[in-house]
């Protein structure tokens, strides 16, 4: 699993200080819970903080566009400034499930020059996060409206990028985020799992695999602390075995 992510972006009324601090300054926590997620994924909104610098390369997509209007000197810095100042990009944090046709494996076919495997990765959305990834979507139009923001959404552009998608006849684009999950879940059968709740492997009994590998879902949020508290459990547990042994 990863971290699927929605981009809406948009031209605010007046300037909102892009480009300053962190990369989100802010976000909307409070649309992850209800009975919809029997039907769909669940999404947390992030307000970006870099201009359209994601999906737009902003500032020098900016200045590319002001050069091509054969602005120069102060009138180039107005244009740039003006656009600028203005950007309001929204992240839809999408929640993700374990599915057992995307993996991570090897293939005597990719090999790198040394003879080391490379990793062959298969990796798509189910229909339930398409779901939460439109509804997403349908949300940053509507909170758009309210706030007076002229949505600049265009996923023409992404027709040829990995991650665009046409579902139930919207064209949707959608990014990973790094947040990686899965590929050793952690559950009490060893026919759908690699480790148990103390992270042992199932096959291997002095073989702990620690961190988000264990994860079977992706919530809406970063799972770093749930990466720690995964890894803190393992050693504990590790800890343990050898204070047994000791014994």
């Amino acid at each position: 699993m990863d971290h699927p992510v929605g981009l809406s972006w948009g031209l605010a009324p007046e300037p909102i200080g892009p480009y300053r601090g962190p990369g989100a300054t802010s976000g909307i926590p409070a649309l992850r819970d209800g009975p919809f997620r029997r039907n769909r994924s669940a999404f947390r909104v992030e307000i970006g903080n870099w201009g359209w610098s994601w999906p737009k390369f902003t500032p020098n997509s900016t200045v590319q566009e002001a050069l091509k209007e054969n602005k120069i000197g102060a009138d180039l810095r107005k244009a740039i400034t003006e656009k600028e100042e203005r950007l309001m990009r929204i992240g839809m944090l999408i929640e993700m499930h374990a599915l057992s046709n995307n993996s991570v494996t090897i293939d005597d076919r990719y090999r790198d020059q040394l003879g080391n495997y490379r990793p062959v990765i298969t990796f798509m959305l189910s229909d339930h996060e398409k779901r939460g990834l439109k509804a997403a979507r349908s949300f940053c139009v509507q909170m758009f409206d309210v706030a007076g923001i002229i949505d600049k959404t265009d996923y023409t552009e992404k027709r040829n990028v990995q991650g665009f998608l046409v579902f139930e006849d919207e064209e949707l684009w959608w990014q990973g985020a790094g947040h990686y999950a899965g590929t050793h879940l952690m559950a009490t059968n060893s026919e759908d799992s690699v480790v148990d709740a103390s992270q042992r492997s199932h096959e291997h009994k002095n073989l702990f695999l620690t961190g988000c590998g264990s994860m079977p879902s992706m919530g809406t949020s970063n799972p770093t602390l749930t990466a720690a508290a995964l890894a803190v459990w393992a050693a504990e547990n590790i800890a343990n075995d050898l204070n047994n042994i000791k014994s």
